[in-house]
């Protein structure tokens, strides 16, 4: 089938379906149906106005023949071999053979992985489940014009799939047959007038042995005795059936002869012996043999008819079942099929009385399979049939309403905004412009539109979204090109009104009315500039004004229920406003309708609630929040981030006291002194900051602090002597004796950045003074840091000069630095100050301490030409251990940045004995020789590549057993010499590296072993989880928020923008999804015994301390 399969053109745009969906088709699949057949065929598009589609009225219960099948449960599957699960239903009787192999040529260049491809930490690198897709070129389907339900002649159908992922090689071949004792042959065994008139034929024939009034034999003893017949035959017994038998005549007689030609018996063609000859020895013997394998099929066909008999009661009961030890198919395909631990849905309920939505079968997936399935489900249907991607998700928001999941809801208003749209948007935008789907070609449209545009100027926004859905349905980019706006996005409008990102929405409005003033034509281009930046910024202000000049009268009260889709008029204010929301995230675009009809509802009900609202964006009014729970912090605009940073600082007891008292740890007057001694870490001149209060303080407006995506500009700025700060594992950016403690990193060691906005154009010199305008947000930490430090005094300086204060005394540690050189007593040492540690997942998923032994861990470097080995410790530990998680990696050969969704295993509780600086020789013996052992299992896994990796995704002992095999047949082709020692050769290495193999793999696993358990008695520098910061997205956009223990109460809390709610399963702090899940970036833990003295979660009594 490989080779079949190699001859294949590239795969052309079809769907497919995940493992589970795969199965569940295979179960109701009927080669006969002449209609759409589940299990081939694409399912229909649902449609919930026609009638329902073909539902299957037959289900398979399908047993696996032990026999007949090849596979182990429970073992390891190898791409080396073929399986097979051969099957049969337990009512139809129909036969299954579905085989396994691992023969897909992937693509040139390409590993072989077959999916589900989990790596050593059990997390998936590609696909969580197989994905097929019939391969209609080398199938072999059954011609249903040729046979039907009641043909003699035994069918055969065969179909074969393949995984759609490129580096899977699995192709699954179902044949499909009839049952062997077809509808006619069964009647004529067991119906009751074949069976009357079997006994008087019986009796015509042999009078002497069996009487004229004998009784008709039961159905069930006329199956037990062809079920002796087969079992005998199958065991290579050579008696003959003889003809006359009086058992052979009641039972059987001569109208069944072509039940016996199905058993492998021939007639005798000796005249003087009227008998059944048994097939030959060798055909016996051989359990691949067509007899065997007919009779061990017939075998399960009269068994499972004698069971039917025992069970509607005309059989005798007392042995029970006859088939006994049966085992499901399923089990067995779940396994070979690897989706026997697929993630299913947690805690939701089925009613097994509804059929599944048609909208699962639509993206190839199953009901009870988890939000994060279900949407990789999509994002591979989408991704293998694009041409019909409005479908499919059209499927996917439906099951993402219908489960009310908000994690799918997320996932569908995000792609809303990336300008996907369902089959109901694309229909909906033809009735719109009144544009026949069909009949229409490109010009046509472009001219309804222009026509339309001109009737309704207002209209522009929503009619040119329609443009863009039809244009990319029909991938016209005649259409496309009418459907861009004059100004095309949030960037285009601040340019095109000539304002800054930073411009207060007054100053907006004043520039708008300016530019229409001046050019009347160009109002509804600055319209629609307006209109952009309200929808970016949620601003309340801008969305009034654009509605206050609309000069319409309200919506009709039943328009404007009908517009937000409100059924139900006694909802309260509150669940209208939700609502609201729901619309207006579904359809970011058609805002300025929904809020026409909200108003309406709130003019209506007479709401101040509403009409409150509208105007500030909040909901909440005066309710007051509990004083024994925090508060959240709205989001105004990207600041996820920092409001998760700000909720983090503000459990910290000791800084949140000082930040209240400031004015008693502030600096007194900002001169040349203060600024020429201060050396507080970030690279910011002090006067500039001093400038800029003593600016805001002036102005009568309160500017809120926001964090923006443009990087400090530096060059403004004389150098002063404020050094700045490297976290451990990223090299020092102060000139030093000798190198870095680690190699420069190929990227800036930052987190997700946070949401991007547009880009602004900098209007005076001291804007860039503003605080947070940082390229991402590890930056915001240290610009944080960077405020508090340089308002506060120092307590005093140390030796190097560094201002020394409750900054340092809560965050701020010390690592050593050593280096030693071979063949010389000389060793050096440097002391230096971290605020965070490093750790890197770009190499895939790790555990915390393997992540920080990369900092920590013994190196050889090169040192002023001379070699040196470089380790580090920990001199001093602060209270609140940072540790940062290096997430954005740099694709080379995309030249962009991506982000590393490797999963970062941490406990609640981490001890750092190991890394600390100490003079106990156990410890020190112990940390040698866990180097030692590293140094081992590093060649060792270097050593077990070169055994493993080929180009041709195969171990190299099996390269070369398959190169020993092809030499040894073309030895027997005279023109070609292959001399035996070769061949010799080839066999001894293979065999001794796949020993090698073994021996390396078991010695590796050894050494895993022995390092995680090393330190595990270590346990005096304990220190406690207290803050996970949290991020959901790439590496261009995504979402933060950040769990917070709280000690006091013993529990978890999670901080997401205003809302603050508790988690229930701590285990959500600690492990996530396998498929594009949030990623933890940045980790707090604090000294277990300080944990209670300087952390305390809530505190709601603001009291400055006088």
């Amino acid at each position: 089938m490989g080779e079949m399969l190699r001859d294949l053109p590239s795969p052309t745009p079809l769907p497919g379906k995940c493992a589970p969906r795969f199965w569940a088709d295979l179960t109701v699949y009927n080669p006969l149906r002449k209609e759409r057949n589940f299990l081939p065929d694409t399912p229909p598009h649902f449609d919930s106005q026609l009638p329902a589609s073909y539902e299957p009225k037959h289900k398979h219960v399908l047993d696996v023949i032990t026999e007949k099948s090849f596979y182990v449960k429970n073992e390891a599957i190898s791409i080396d071999q073929t399986y097979n699960i051969a099957a049969i239903c337990q009512s139809c009787r129909m036969h299954f053979n579905i085989e396994i192999e691992f023969t897909k040529p992937v693509e040139f260049g390409a590993d072989v992985i077959p999916c589900p491809n989990k790596d050593s930490r059990n997390q998936y690198r590609h696909s969580p489940l197989h994905h097929f897709r019939y391969e209609a070129k080398v199938s072999s389907p059954l011609d249903t014009s040729r046979y039907d339900k009641k043909s003699r002649e035994r069918w055969m159908d065969k179909r074969v799939f393949s995984c759609s992922s490129t580096n899977c090689p699995i192709v699954v071949t179902v044949t499909t047959q009839p049952a062997m004792i077809r509808p006619g042959l069964l009647d004529l065994l067991i119906s009751e007038k074949s069976r009357e008139i079997r006994v008087k034929e019986a009796a015509r024939i042999n009078p002497n042995d069996v009487p004229a009034d004998v009784a008709p034999q039961t159905p069930y003893q006329v199956l037990e005795t062809l079920c002796t017949y087969i079992k005998n035959h199958k065991s290579g017994d050579q008696r003959s059936i003889f003809a006359e038998n009086k058992r052979y005549l009641c039972n059987l007689g001569e109208d069944c002869g072509e039940v016996m030609n199905l058993a492998h018996f021939t007639k005798s063609t000796d005249p003087n012996t009227n008998a059944w000859i048994p097939a030959s020895p060798v055909e016996l013997n051989d359990p691949h043999s067509e007899a065997q394998q007919d009779l061990c099929g017939l075998l399960e066909e009269v068994t499972i008819l004698m069971d039917d008999e025992k069970r509607r009661g005309v059989a005798p009961a007392k042995s029970g079942r006859v088939r006994q030890k049966t085992e499901r198919a399923e089990l067995g395909a779940k396994w070979l099929l690897a989706f026997h631990k697929y993630d299913n849905t947690n805690g939701w309920q089925f009613d097994l009385t509804v059929p599944e939505h048609p909208h699962y079968a639509g993206i190839g997936a199953v009901g009870d399979m988890s939000d994060a399935l279900i949407n990789w489900a999509y994002e591979r249907q989408r991704a293998c049939d694009p041409f019909n991607a409005p479908y499919y998700f059209g499927c996917f928001e439906d099951i993402a309403r219908g489960r009310e999941s908000e994690n799918l809801q997320f996932e569908v208003a995000r792609l809303r905004s990336e300008g996907q749209f369902s089959t109901s948007d694309l229909e909906n935008s033809y009735k719109s412009l009144d544009i026949d789907p069909v009949t229409s070609d490109d010009d046509l449209i472009v001219g309804v539109f222009k026509s339309r545009l001109a009737d309704a100027p207002r209209q522009e926004g929503p009619m040119r979204e329609d443009m863009r859905i039809i244009g990319t349905a029909r991938r016209s980019e005649k259409i496309l090109s009418f459907a861009k706006l004059a100004v095309g996005d949030v960037a285009d409008a601040y340019k095109w009104l000539r304002v800054l990102e930073s411009s207060e929405d007054q100053y907006i409005l004043s520039a708008y009315k300016v530019r229409v003033e001046d050019n009347p034509n160009d109002e509804i281009a600055a319209r629609n500039a307006l209109k952009l930046i309200a929808e970016n910024r949620q601003s309340n202000v801008l969305y009034g004004f654009l509605e206050g000049n609309l000069f319409e009268t309200p919506l009709e009260i039943d328009a404007a229920y009908s517009r937000l889709g409100i059924d139900d008029r006694t909802l309260s204010e509150d669940l209208i406003i939700h609502v609201f929301e729901l619309r207006k995230q579904d359809a970011p675009s058609q805002t300025q309708d929904l809020r026409a009809a909200l108003r309406s509802i709130g003019l209506n009900r007479n709401s101040i609630k509403i009409q409150s609202y509208l105007e500030t964006g909040n909901s909440d009014g005066i309710t007051k929040g509990s004083t024994e729970w925090p508060v959240g912090l709205e989001n105004i605009g990207n600041t996820c981030y920092l409001n998760s940073l700000l909720q983090f600082y503000f459990t910290v007891k000791p800084l949140r006291e000082m930040i209240l008292n400031i004015d008693q740890f502030q600096e007194g007057e900002i001169n040349d002194e203060v600024i020429e001694r201060k050396r507080v870490g970030e690279p910011h001149n002090l006067t500039g900051i001093f400038l800029l209060k003593m600016k805001r303080r002036r102005s009568d407006e309160y500017q809120c602090l926001t964090i923006q995506t443009r990087p400090m500009t530096k060059k403004i700025f004389p150098r002063s002597k404020i050094s700045p700060r490297a976290p451990i594992g990223v090299a020092s950016k102060a000139g030093q004796t000798y190198g870095p403690l680690t190699p420069p990193p190929d990227m800036p060691d930052r987190p997700p950045p946070i949401p991007p906005r547009p880009t602004k154009q900098d209007s005076k010199p001291d804007t860039n003074l503003m605080f947070g305008r940082q390229q991402d947000v590890t930056e915001c930490i240290g610009n944080v840091m960077f405020q508090v430090e340089a308002a506060i005094k120092p307590e005093y300086f140390d030796e190097n000069e560094e201002q020394m204060d409750l900054v340092k005394k809560l965050f701020y540690g010390r690592t050593k630095q050593t280096l030693s050189f071979p063949n010389s007593a000389e060793t050096r040492t440097k002391e230096e100050l971290f605020s965070h540690l490093l750790v890197d997942v770009a190499e895939g998923d790790r555990d915390i301490y393997s992540a920080l032994d990369s900092s920590f861990d013994i190196e050889q470097v090169d040192l002023e030409g001379r070699e040196a080995k470089r380790f580090l410790s920990i001199s001093h530990l602060p209270p609140i251990l940072q540790i940062q998680v290096q997430r954005v990696q740099y694709d080379r050969a995309k030249a962009s940045a991506y982000k590393s969704n490797s999963h970062l295993k941490f406990p609640d509780t981490i001890y750092l004995d190991r890394y600390m600086e100490t003079d106990e020789p156990d410890l020190k013996a112990k940390r040698e020789e866990s180097w030692v052992w590293k140094e081992e299992l590093k060649a060792l896994e270097q050593r077990l590549a070169e055994l493993t990796k080929t180009p041709a995704g195969i171990r190299v002992p099996k390269a070369l057993e398959y190169t020993h095999q092809w030499l040894s047949e073309l030895k027997s082709d005279d023109e070609i010499e292959v001399q035996p020692a070769l061949l010799k050769e080839l066999e001894q290495r293979a065999v001794s590296m796949r020993q090698e193999s073994e021996t390396i793999e078991a010695r590796i696993q050894e050494l895993q072993s022995r390092i995680e358990q090393q330190f595990t008695d270590s346990c005096k520098q304990g220190y406690r989880i207290h803050s996970v910061f949290i991020h959901r997205g790439s590496a261009n956009f995504g979402h933060y928020w950040i769990y917070i223990y709280d000690f006091q109460r013993k529990l978890f809390r999670k901080y997401n923008d205003g809302y603050v709610t508790e988690v229930t399963d701590p285990q959500e702090v600690f492990i996530h999804g396998d498929i594009n899940p949030p990623t933890p970036y940045f980790l707090v833990f604090v000294k277990e015994d300080q944990s209670l003295d300087i952390m305390e979660a809530v505190q709601r009594q603001m009291a400055i301390v006088t």
